[in-house]
């Protein structure tokens, strides 16, 4: 973030993050911060400085209970509330009835608050898998694995497990010139993670596979991941 502030002569650089769904942006982080990271705070904002002023914005954890509603509380999934929120998907009822709980949209993200106040982005709700009765967020695995300085990208996916019901492995794409092996890797996540989440099983790619969003294609990792687990069976610890 330093050079970039650097080679552009800019004062200061703020990170922000909305929906489309929600028209404004719906958290940035302080302004005053020298170096930008993805955490998110609430406040006033906007896509545009003509509506920034227009629009006040809540995002907050929330206790996810379709029963009771939303109401906030000290869990994690992220719920916004907004002027512009939008009042429903086309067509598409059951969705907006998933999506639009008491007047909040449930993002489908996962959060956590710490004690600052600072709301961070954890993972999405439809990416966590559990392995042995913990939640994995595979975000929060491939963070830390990307803390590896032999790492360039990582993806984490589940592979099913009779006893765990699923289990963490990783696919890693090794900076240049670089050599990891899978036990030095796993080790690190030992050392530096909760032990259930650290990859059971690590595979080198040249490359991490694109969906047509342009995002990494978890799905097609996932087929791949289950049937190279099936073949390796012997690895399952």
């Amino acid at each position: 973030m330093r050079p970039l502030r650097s080679a552009l002569s800019l004062t200061r650089v703020v990170v922000g993050w909305s929906l489309c769904t929600a028209a404004t942006g719906l958290a940035w982080n302080f302004p005053s911060l020298v170096a930008a990271r993805l955490l998110f705070g609430a406040g006033e904002s906007g896509c545009f400085p003509g509506i920034a002023r227009m629009f006040r914005t809540w995002l907050t954890p929330v206790e996810r209970n379709p029963a009771e509603g939303i109401k906030a509380a000290s869990a994690r999934w992220g719920a916004a509330l907004t002027p512009a929120l939008m009042t429903g998907y086309l067509n598409r009822e059951a969705d907006t009835r998933k999506r639009l709980i008491d007047g909040w949209y449930d993002t489908g993200d996962v959060m956590r608050r710490d004690e600052n106040g600072f709301v961070f982005f954890v993972g999405r709700a439809d990416d966590m898998f559990q392995c042995g009765g913990e939640n994995v967020y595979p975000g929060e695995v491939e963070k830390l694995l990307g803390r590896h300085p032999d790492v360039a990208q990582v993806c984490v996916v589940p592979v099913a497990d009779e006893i765990k019901y699923q289990l963490p492995v990783a696919f890693v794409v090794p900076k240049p010139g670089a050599r990891p092996s899978e036990d030095a890797l796993r080790r690190f996540a030992l050392d530096n993670g909760p032990a259930y989440a650290h990859p059971r099983a690590v595979w080198f790619v040249d490359e991490l596979p694109l969906a047509g969003t342009n995002k990494i294609d978890r799905k097609a990792l996932i087929d791949r991941a289950a049937a190279a687990y099936a073949r390796e069976g012997a690895r399952r610890v």
